[in-house]
């Protein structure tokens, strides 16, 4: 396993028998872990991870395997679809470490008001990276479907306000025609579910 580790060949007792300890043997697990089925393409993506996290001074070879197990139960967590997923699902991790690695030099004691300040806006601005990865993801696996919300509405004089599914009813359209309903009750039983409209709110007028 020296290609996923530089500090130790051999992994703590403790870590061993894990999925990724297979990785050598089976390329295929570290392909999945990533959305792909491509064994190159797995431990590139896994190399890439690895390498973005934070070293802290001293950190022991118990704990870089430790870090790559939480990297890989991450992986598992998101399971990735496509390879497209996987790439922002090894951003998204590697966005995390670094926000935590900027709150963790903030940390450090006898900086000065502008270093702990930089470390600070640096921490946020990475953490609004992150949340847009997130969004991302949830974008590219709902197919690009977006939730519009109306948080304000104005209704005229002599206006309606309709909040439901609106549907033109087939027919002629026009005043008279088929498609043309005087109430949105009427013929509710022969409309499908989104051609009927819910009206919650009239103007007087109107009523």
């Amino acid at each position: 396993m020296k290609h996923l580790t530089e500090t130790t060949d051999n992994p703590p007792a403790e870590h061993r028998g894990r999925p990724l300890r297979s990785f050598k043997d089976d390329p295929l697990r570290g392909a999945a872990a990533v959305g792909s089925r491509s064994p190159a393409f797995g431990m590139t993506m896994l190399r890439q991870a690895h390498a973005a996290l934070a070293q802290v001074p001293g950190t022991s070879a118990d704990q870089r395997w430790a870090q790559f197990d939480a990297l890989f139960d991450f992986l598992e967590s998101v399971a990735p679809r496509d390879e497209r997923e996987g790439m922002l699902a090894v951003q998204m991790f590697a966005t995390h470490n670094a926000v935590m690695d900027c709150y963790r030099r903030a940390a450090t004691p006898g900086q000065t008001c502008d270093m702990l300040d930089l470390h600070y806006k640096y921490a946020v601005k990475l953490g609004t990276l992150s949340l847009q990865q997130h969004a991302a993801l949830d974008r590219h696996r709902g197919g690009g479907q977006q939730k519009i919300t109306v948080e304000h509405v104005t209704v005229e004089a002599g206006g309606q306000a309709i909040v439901g599914d609106v549907s033109l009813a087939k027919g002629n359209g026009g005043p008279g025609g088929d498609g043309q309903r005087g109430d949105a009750g009427a013929g509710a039983s022969e409309r499908s579910p989104a051609q009927q409209v819910r009206v919650r709110q009239r103007t007087r007028n109107r009523r």
